[in-house]
């Protein structure tokens, strides 16, 4: 990594605090991901970052982006691994997306970037499933339940 593209990495993250209105201090978006996520300055600012920044600004607005941002690594995580995460939440009513273009939602602020950079495959679905087949599990127990005492009448 080239100082030039350090040093442009950080101007485009101090533009974030300044969306964000955190003002200024040390502890600013550009030093926590240096310190937090230091993977993300390897990204291209262009085809990786812009777009997910853009992306998860249109979710919870510019004014808590800087300090969700730094709550987990989102930025290390791919496009379609956000997306799909989102999508999920969504399916779930977790969320309401009504569209890609006027994403920002009034339960956005429910979604905090931990829950966006739960692994999908590994923990979240199999959870969902684990609990629709409990409610599948309690229908069928519930319905037997309801025909005996039909029986006993």
């Amino acid at each position: 990594l080239s100082t030039s593209n350090i040093c442009t990495k950080m101007d485009y993250f101090d533009d974030i605090d300044v969306k964000s209105n955190t003002g200024k201090s040390d502890n600013t978006l550009a030093v926590r991901l240096l310190a937090t996520a230091p993977s993300v300055y390897s990204l291209s600012l262009a085809e990786n970052i812009i777009p997910k920044v853009n992306y998860l600004a249109a979710l919870w607005g510019w004014t808590s982006l800087s300090n969700k941002l730094c709550e987990c690594p989102l930025l290390t995580l791919s496009m379609d691994n956000i997306q799909q995460t989102l999508s999920f939440y969504n399916m779930t009513g977790y969320i309401d997306l009504p569209n890609k273009e006027g994403m920002t939602t009034e339960n956005a602020g429910n979604v905090r970037s931990r829950y966006i950079a739960t692994s999908l495959y590994n923990r979240l679905l199999p959870r969902w499933n684990f609990l629709l087949k409990e409610q599948e599990r309690k229908e069928q127990l519930l319905g037997v339940l309801a025909l005996k005492t039909g029986d006993t009448s």
